[in-house]
């Protein structure tokens, strides 16, 4: 009986390694599940962080923006200091500008034209 009691040995062996085996590969698993559930934890806390980054830069453009408009707003009604006392123009006076400056080109390429 020795033949059997040997391969019930190796068998027993083969077992219990099997067994260590099997718990290691359950402890990497464990560690990774956690190393996961980590790594998307700081995910998350990046992407709410970025989140409300754009949300506070959305917010100071609109605000830029509301500043802009009224600004422009008030300049073309009239209700901010008249250009000549500050010496700014006001974007309907560039608006006049630009009109000037278009016909004083037409009429130099229609004297080239004429010449």
């Amino acid at each position: 009986m020795g033949f059997l009691d040997n391969l019930k040995d190796k068998a027993e062996d083969l077992g219990d390694k099997a067994k260590e085996g099997l718990e290691a590969a359950k402890d990497k698993a464990e560690d990774l599940g956690e190393k996961a559930k980590e790594g998307l934890e700081a995910a998350k806390d990046k992407a709410e962080d970025l989140g409300d980054k754009a949300k506070e830069g959305l917010e100071a453009a609109k605000d830029k923006a509301t500043e802009v408009a009224e600004d422009v707003k008030s300049r073309l009604h009239g209700d901010a200091a008249e250009p000549a006392a500050t010496g700014a123009e006001t974007p309907a006076d560039s608006v006049g500008d630009v009109s000037e400056t278009a016909a004083e080109k037409a009429e130099e390429h229609d004297a080239d034209e004429n010449a």
